[in-house]
């Protein structure tokens, strides 16, 4: 088996000097829209890919 020397290959946790942070907030809609999906998360209002699927069909 060869060894993988990929960059990404290793599980490494976040250094605060390699997190990009973006300048501009977020609008209001957008943070509206990222609570509403928390709260779909909270309640198990989710389907998954393969449920998805199943009703497009």
């Amino acid at each position: 088996m060869t060894q993988n020397t990929h960059p990404h290959s290793t599980t490494r946790k976040c250094r605060p000097s390699s997190v990009g942070v973006d300048s501009i907030p977020l609008s209001p809609e957008t943070l509206k829209r990222i609570e509403e999906t928390k709260e779909d998360l909270k309640t198990g209002n989710v389907w998954t890919l393969k449920e998805l699927k199943r009703s497009m069909v």
